[in-house]
């Protein structure tokens, strides 16, 4: 069986990958037990607090009540009647330049303001969904745990590990030990 450990310098004890993913992983430090979840958490993460318990910033409550908002087909009705009612109002404003303006200006805040907090939003979502990952990952006995961390690596590492797995597969499939 391939091992992560295999890219790196075993002359100096520096694995890259390996040191790296058990780092991100809370495998070198020491573990704090909370009751509520049944879980263990890194002492740091003791410290930011257990999960589940709340505390997020306003910026994070806004993002993701926003998001809840905006996604809803209410919120883009709204959208559609504020450029109805600024279509018809053109010819009592003699389609001036201000009328214009108007529209331009509302457009342009809302777009660069939306593009943060959609961006905030899907960076929570794409961490909670790598945890889920990492987690099944971690679960799995034949799964390498090391590889759970793999968001974090290089992009040299990254494919030296892509070829370990495809070279793992390949034996896999030559031994006949492939489900698929």
């Amino acid at each position: 069986m391939l091992d992560v450990r295999t890219i790196g310098d075993p002359g100096t004890g520096d694995f890259g990958i390996a040191d790296r993913a058990e780092a991100k992983l809370g495998l070198s430090e020491p573990s704090v037990d909370f009751e509520s979840d049944g879980g263990r958490l890194s002492e740091a993460a003791a410290l930011r607090g257990s999960p589940g318990n709340g505390k997020q910033s306003g910026f994070r409550r806004l993002a993701i009540k926003t998001a809840e908002i905006c996604g809803k087909p209410l919120t883009f009705a709204a959208a559609v009647l504020i450029v109805v009612v600024w279509g018809v109002s053109g010819p009592i404003f003699h389609y001036s330049d201000t009328w214009q303006l108007v529209i331009n200006t509302g457009t342009t805040i809302v777009t660069f303001l939306m593009v943060f907090l959609i961006q905030a939003t899907q960076n929570r979502d794409t961490a909670a969904i790598q945890l889920k990952l990492d987690e099944l990952i971690m679960a799995t006995k034949e799964a390498r745990d090391l590889v759970a961390a793999a968001e974090d690596l290089s992009d040299e590492e990254l494919d030296a590990l892509k070829k370990q797995v495809k070279a793992r597969k390949a034996n896999e499939e030559a031994n006949g030990g492939s489900d698929s």
